[in-house]
């Protein structure tokens, strides 16, 4: 019979209780603005204190179709657009917030790595 240990693990730290100081608006750039990234751009827009600052996604026709629908909302982020690696462009700004990805799956790993070392 195997005997449990008893000894007590003490935590250093967690998360438990937590407050970052509230932030009036939250600037957001999003990439991938496919079927699902639209939709969640439409959602997202009509939420108060949240601003696009940027928009991007490979191909300009969906980073202009989103774009118009966030422009009718009142919102006017820049686009980034046309080459692979446009989306760094983005993450790179010092004004952003929070990176929202909504890409294929095999991509979010090398932008969420990219954009949490800015």
């Amino acid at each position: 019979m195997l005997k449990l240990a008893t000894a007590k693990r003490m935590q250093n730290f967690n998360m438990c209780g937590y407050a970052a100081p509230k932030m009036e608006t939250v600037r957001i750039g999003f990439i991938g603005l496919g079927n699902r990234g639209s939709e969640i751009c439409r959602v997202l827009s009509a939420i108060e204190g949240l601003s696009f600052t940027g928009l991007c996604d490979l191909r300009p026709d969906k980073a202009q179709a989103t774009q118009k629908i966030l422009d009718s909302a009142g919102h006017h982020p820049a686009v980034y657009t046309g080459g692979e690696d446009e989306w760094k462009k983005m993450c790179d700004r010092t004004d952003i917030d929070v990176i929202y990805i909504a890409t294929p799956w095999k991509l979010h790993t090398k932008m969420a790595v990219y954009a949490m070392s800015r």
